[in-house]
């Protein structure tokens, strides 16, 4: 299935949206949420800095559960769950589609630079790109 990131653009795709290539070797770009920090009192007393982003609950959720855990790495299905829920946002993808995009190599350098930018967009640290199509390099 050969797939064309262009073509496949919803007319809401975010321009400031950062690109990251997928297992089909294109460069898909992935919408940045905009995270905030907010502090939590109880009694006049900070008890915690909380954070949320702008995608809302949904998104935080399967943040929280696509990142690495402590007793092991982390959990494919959530990975695959948030890209997915990324690209849906600036794409309009059929579900067989998302069997292309989103292969992962078991201990292939590729996939795994792959995953850690999905992560590093999703949790607001990937850093600032050019607008997406503008022509420049990704």
């Amino acid at each position: 299935m050969l797939l064309s990131e262009l073509q496949l653009r919803r007319p809401t795709f975010q321009a400031d949206s950062v690109p990251v290539v997928m297992a089909d070797g294109q460069p898909w770009y992935l919408p940045r949420p905009y995270v905030e920090f907010f502090p939590r009192y109880e009694e006049g007393k900070l008890v915690t800095v909380a954070s949320e982003t702008h995608l809302g609950p949904e998104f935080d959720r399967l943040v929280e559960a696509a990142l690495p855990s402590d007793e092991g790495g982390v959990s494919f299905l959530a990975y695959f769950e948030l890209t997915a829920f990324l690209l849906r946002l600036n794409y309009d993808l059929l579900d067989e589609a998302f069997g292309v995009l989103l292969r992962h190599r078991r201990n292939d350098e590729a996939s795994v630079e792959r995953m850690q930018a999905v992560l590093d967009v999703a949790t607001g640290q990937a850093p600032k790109a050019p607008a997406a199509g503008d022509g420049s390099p990704a």
